[in-house]
């Protein structure tokens, strides 16, 4: 005998539930990660005096190098070749490695030199060098 059975019902997913659910997940978390950020006003520390005998810090002039439109290079503006920039930096590199280094660049100059004197002083290991550029006013 020959039984029938109820058709089945598609299987449905049902959203309103499940968007519930994942809107109470979300703001669980916004609440729990919601934390206090500590400032440095808030937090009290009186830090210490300096000793007697340390003075105020004295900032090391930088050591200036130009170039000008036509690519020729100049050291604290008094003009040199490129054999004697190359001995400068590498006898600065070997001395004080921390010696400030400021680019003066003129805007119509070839890139090629920049990128030489950029090239050196990260050879020679000099990282404390900056391009100096025009101040707006």
């Amino acid at each position: 005998m020959r039984v029938k059975r109820p058709e089945e019902e598609p299987f449905e997913i049902m959203l309103i539930p499940m968007i519930d659910c994942m809107l109470v997940i979300i703001i669980f978390f916004l609440v729990a990660t919601t934390m206090k950020k500590v400032t440095e006003e808030q937090v009290k520390i009186r830090l210490p005096g300096p000793a007697l005998a340390a003075g105020p810090a004295e900032e090391a002039k930088p050591l200036v190098v130009g170039i000008d439109e036509s690519g020729a290079f100049y050291l604290d503006n008094k003009p040199v070749g490129q054999g004697d920039l190359v001995t400068k930096l590498r006898g600065l590199g070997e001395k004080s490695p921390g010696q400030p280094i400021r680019i003066d660049v003129d805007r119509q100059a070839p890139s090629r030199c920049l990128v030489q004197v950029l090239d050196l002083c990260a050879y020679e290991g000099l990282k404390n060098y900056a391009i100096h550029t025009e101040r707006r006013k």
